[in-house]
């Protein structure tokens, strides 16, 4: 991946999976984060990071508030069809 998530949360208070959960494995810098170790092959189970991916609904909605406009649900959707 060219361009790694800063971490700034600002997409957070718009996630639904985010916002439902409040944890930070379901938010958009925790899916690139995971998006991250498979394109490393830095992870263990394949399948437990699919299974995490797969709850994005890929709305869209942080996109807009990435301060560098990382194409997020396409990161996602790419990452998910690897599998």
């Amino acid at each position: 991946m060219d361009n790694i998530c800063i971490k700034c949360a600002k997409c957070n208070p718009v996630c639904p999976t985010f916002l439902e959960s409040y944890d930070e494995v379901y938010s958009p810098r925790g899916y690139l984060h995971l998006c991250e170790l498979m394109g490393q092959q830095a992870f263990q189970s394949r399948e437990e990071i699919f299974q995490v991916l797969s709850t994005c609904t890929q709305c869209g909605d942080c996109e807009p508030l990435c301060p560098i406009d990382l194409p997020i649900v396409k990161i996602i959707a790419k990452t998910l069809s690897c599998g």
